[in-house]
């Protein structure tokens, strides 16, 4: 495992050079780890191209969330529970960073299975309980079985785990609730990477799973409560202010002529329909 992590890989600064094109920033970088000869730089390589690959298999997930959206409305009625279904691609930069650390720490690139996926957020209350954690257990049980059986799609085991668990003593603890034990399955505990249960150090909860359809395409499902997803957003927004603490930029976000983009007189995010400036789109609440 040493010498993996003593790699150095290529600059992938340079892969930006006159494009703003990521799907072309991915080939050039792809080129890149392949003109080393590097063992380790082609299994990267490789893995890369599964995001611009990932473009063609778009059409298949909206099949995928057609028959999901039909599932969860009728599970939706049946628990009484709202839920807001997202539709996702990892980003470049977010996707390359996984796959470094995958490497770095010997893992099997074959396992990261998250590029494309659901989050599904059930619209429970603002801090959670036993009550709300049970239904995000019930619900990753449901759509296992949907999947499974209705959809005839193949169960992947779950992705190896990386980072320290959380301290249960530590200030971070104090500020979720964690159940005592899981309610998945016993058949569903090797398919599921139960981060409610065991959540991360930074205090992130959420079950996640990876399913193989028929055709071959693999998305990965999260499932979260709505307490999560806001800790999970409070997350996101103190680690961007670590990050960028040092640096004293003001911007008048009003003056960015972006079609999709509108901003308010406060600077805040109105519409963005083009997804520049948030991660996830939700495709509809239910």
């Amino acid at each position: 495992m040493s010498e993996i992590t003593a790699i150095s890989f290529p600059d992938i600064n340079e892969a930006f050079i006159g494009t703003t094109d990521l799907n072309v920033v991915c080939s050039n970088y792809i080129d890149m780890l392949n003109q080393t000869g590097n063992f380790y730089y082609n299994q990267y390589g490789n893995k890369l191209l599964e995001f611009n690959d990932s473009d063609d298999k778009f059409s298949f997930l909206e099949i995928e969330h057609h028959e999901l959206k039909k599932f969860l409305n009728y599970w939706s009625k049946k628990q009484k529970v709202k839920l807001i279904i997202f539709l996702r691609k990892k980003s470049f930069i977010s996707f390359n960073s996984k796959i470094r650390l995958f490497i770095s720490n010997g893992f099997d690139l074959s396992t990261i299975r998250d590029l494309l996926g659901f989050k599904i957020v059930l619209c429970t209350s603002a801090k959670d309980n036993i009550r709300n954690q049970k239904l995000c257990y019930q619900l990753m049980n449901d759509l296992l079985i949907f999947f499974s059986i209705k959809r005839k799609c193949l169960l992947l085991n779950a992705e190896s785990r990386l980072g320290n668990s959380l301290n249960p003593n530590s200030e971070t603890a104090k500020k979720i609730f964690v159940c005592d034990k899981s309610f998945l399955l016993p058949e569903f505990e090797i398919k599921v990477k139960n981060y409610v249960l065991f959540p991360k150090d930074s205090g992130y909860q959420g079950l996640h799973a990876y399913i193989r359809t028929p055709s071959g395409m693999v998305f990965e499902v999260q499932i979260k409560t709505l307490a999560m997803e806001i800790f999970d957003e409070a997350i996101h927004e103190e680690h961007k202010r670590q990050r960028y603490k040092n640096f004293n930029i003001e911007l008048d976000f009003k003056k960015i002529k972006i079609s999709g983009v509108v901003f308010d007189e406060k600077n805040y995010l109105i519409n963005d329909f083009v997804g520049l400036f948030t991660s996830i789109n939700p495709f509809n609440i239910i």
